[in-house]
């Protein structure tokens, strides 16, 4: 008997392995023949990449939006830094002070600045020394830092037509402090009265540092 294929193959198995032969074919050019460079974004559907498919520690900041990874707690406050080298202290008495001493041991303090923050400073001052005596009435100030100092003298008196000469003492100096400081200003005169100051002014800066000092 000779065989045939219609007769033993039914319609319906044909079309089975028609369908069965077209999807092998479909898979194997799927994995075989795609062009290089030809998957993008178009064709990668919505949530297709998922984190098991992205490897560990590869991306960037970059890869992400501005705003969209959390910002970290914030850190510990750093230390303060030191004062800036430009702060200044100042005192002012403007009243006359009438001077008392004439002993050069022991001169008569007439203003103070104190509660001075330890550092470096380059203090000035400055005052009116007046005397209405006739006679010639020597007057010295002391400016005054621990062991740094600085002076200014003059004459006074000499009274003519009923005026009195005065004489303006500008002194300055440099000093560090290695523990909260203070500085002051003294005077003395020789005859005992008619001498006084007025107008006093000190004034400290505060500096980095002082590059050199060998005192007065």
């Amino acid at each position: 008997m000779e065989w045939s294929w219609s007769r033993r193959l039914s319609p319906a198995l044909l079309i089975s392995v028609l369908a069965l032969f077209i999807a092998l074919g479909g898979i194997g050019y799927a994995a075989f023949k795609l062009p290089k460079n030809s998957v993008g974004s178009k064709q990668l559907k919505n949530g297709s990449v998922t984190s098991n498919k992205v490897k560990d520690g590869s991306l960037l900041g970059k890869d992400f939006k501005a705003g969209q990874l959390p910002a970290g707690p914030a850190g510990p406050a750093g230390p303060q830094g030191p004062a800036g080298p430009s702060t200044a202290y100042a005192a002012f008495h403007d009243e006359a002070i009438s001077l008392t001493s004439t002993s050069e041991a022991s001169p008569q303090t007439v203003a103070t600045l104190g509660g001075l923050p330890v550092g470096a400073y380059a203090v000035q001052a400055k005052l009116i020394a007046d005397s209405e005596s006739t006679e010639e009435d020597y007057t010295r100030c002391n400016l005054v830092a621990e062991g740094d100092n600085d002076y200014a003298d003059d004459y006074l008196g000499h009274q003519v037509a009923g005026d009195s000469f005065r004489a303006v003492f500008a002194m300055q100096l440099v000093h560090t402090f290695a523990g909260p400081g203070t500085v002051t200003v003294s005077c003395r005169h020789n005859l005992g009265v008619s001498a006084f100051v007025k107008e006093i002014k000190i004034t400290a800066i505060k500096l980095g540092s002082i590059g050199a000092n060998t005192g007065v």
